[in-house]
């Protein structure tokens, strides 16, 4: 195992990663933090040449690796505890989310780079032995790691083949095959990020690629492709990164953060905070018309750029409702009630009281909402073309959004001329 980790945001050695006594300490290169192009590694890790300690080092840098099964399978696959964060950066921290990765001391990024394509016969093996083998992580050629407890695999994807990215490449996509046990998810997410487009919300582009089984496609909003093709990664930071928390609390009712948290970290950050609160705001009402009860802090993320700080697109959109297994409580209380059912004008009230924002703003939103989103997810529905079963759960999708989207325009504040 190497004593130190060097950090690179895209091709810029930024800062060294180290491990004394299991705990981890990261202090940013002096040349780094005197260069014009600086960024911080998070809103968490401000300019300073004293080194970062074990919590706030840890919050960030652990948020980088998968959580629950997947994080277990890895560290069994390389021989590396699963509560040992630095061990497990060391085998796949070489494409993580945002700009970030990470190297043995001295070894660059930009060597042996590239792209293999995958044949669709390879693909099925790689999903069908996910469990197993998740991230590809036996494979040393590939440093790999996507936060998050659902299987998923970065690629390169030109629009028509898709390839792995090898050594220091960065990916341009996610694929997702989906979840055990919950039915035509990949049909699922892409139907609802296809609608949350239609209604306003800014979100990356995705399909549905039809292989053995569908697959859910969706382009990297922290990766930008140059005029020559190549591409760039974007640095970004998830929320349970920007309040210094480990990913074990990304749920409220764990002690995670909730809604006014979050809202304080746009109040705080954000070179525009009135613009990225009223995206968190249509995040919560899509969420909540569309039946997605597992929207919490790490399905918001910061991007940091030279320009400043700015909420991320929203992504891991999904209706969790149609699935029995799934709770239907909310992941983030709207108003303090975590019950859908349950949440009245009084709990809208407050959820706009609390957002930072002139609550008429507020329920303006929540009226244009509740009136576009049922029509819109027919729209988009009948543009798209699913199996019988697909289309069976994407009309139960359909229906919750109506039935919601009509408690909500029964609002009297969310009445016209109210």
């Amino acid at each position: 195992m190497a004593d130190a980790l060097d950090a690179y945001l895209n091709e810029n050695f930024v800062g060294r990663l180290r491990e004394e006594k299991g705990r981890l300490f990261f202090a940013y290169d002096k040349a780094w933090l005197e260069s014009r192009r600086f960024i911080p590694l998070s809103v968490t890790m401000p300019r300073q040449a004293e080194e970062f300690a074990d919590a706030t080092t840890r919050a960030f840098f652990d948020n980088l690796l998968p959580e629950g099964d997947i994080r277990a399978a890895i560290a069994k696959l390389k021989r590396v505890s699963e509560r040992n964060t630095f061990g497990l950066l060391e085998e796949i921290g070489g494409d993580c989310a945002g700009a970030i990765s990470l190297w043995p001391e001295g070894e660059k990024p930009g060597t042996h780079e590239g792209y293999a394509p995958i044949s669709d016969r390879r693909l099925n093996k790689v999903f069908a032995d996910m469990r197993k083998r998740p991230l590809l992580a036996i494979d040393d050629g590939l440093r790999l790691s996507l936060a998050g407890a659902q299987d998923k695999l970065p690629v390169y994807y030109d629009g028509t083949r898709l390839a792995l990215p090898w050594g220091s490449a960065p990916s341009s996509h996610i694929l997702k095959p989906g979840s055990a046990g919950f039915a035509h998810m990949p049909v699922n997410e892409h139907f609802c990020m296809r609608l949350a487009a239609a209604s306003g919300l800014p979100v990356p582009q995705s399909v549905v690629l039809r292989k053995a089984n569908a697959l859910y496609l969706v382009q990297r909003y922290d990766r930008i492709k140059a005029a020559d093709g190549t591409l760039s990664r974007i640095h970004q930071v998830d929320f349970c990164q920007a309040l210094n928390l480990p990913s074990s609390r990304k749920y409220e009712k764990e002690g995670g953060p909730g809604l006014s948290a979050c809202f304080d970290v746009i109040a705080k950050y954000c070179a525009q905070p009135a613009k990225d609160r009223l995206e968190i705001i249509s995040w919560v009402i899509f969420n909540y018309l569309l039946g997605n009860a597992d929207a919490h802090a790490k399905n918001l993320s910061l991007l940091i750029t030279s320009e400043g700080v700015s909420l991320a697109p929203s992504y891991d959109l999904i209706s969790t409702v149609v699935y029995r297994d799934l709770t239907l409580n909310l992941a983030l209380k709207i108003g303090g009630e975590d019950r859908p059912e349950w949440i009245q004008e009084r709990h809208w009230r407050a959820f706009a009281d609390g957002s930072g924002a002139n609550p008429r703003i507020v329920w303006r939103r929540m009226a244009e909402l509740s009136a576009v989103i049922p029509g819109k997810a027919r729209e988009v529905l009948a543009a798209l073309d699913p199996s019988n079963e697909e289309r069976e759960m994407l009309e139960r999708i359909c229906s919750v959004a109506e039935r919601r989207a009509a408690r909500l325009a029964g609002l009297k504040a969310v009445r016209p001329h109210s």
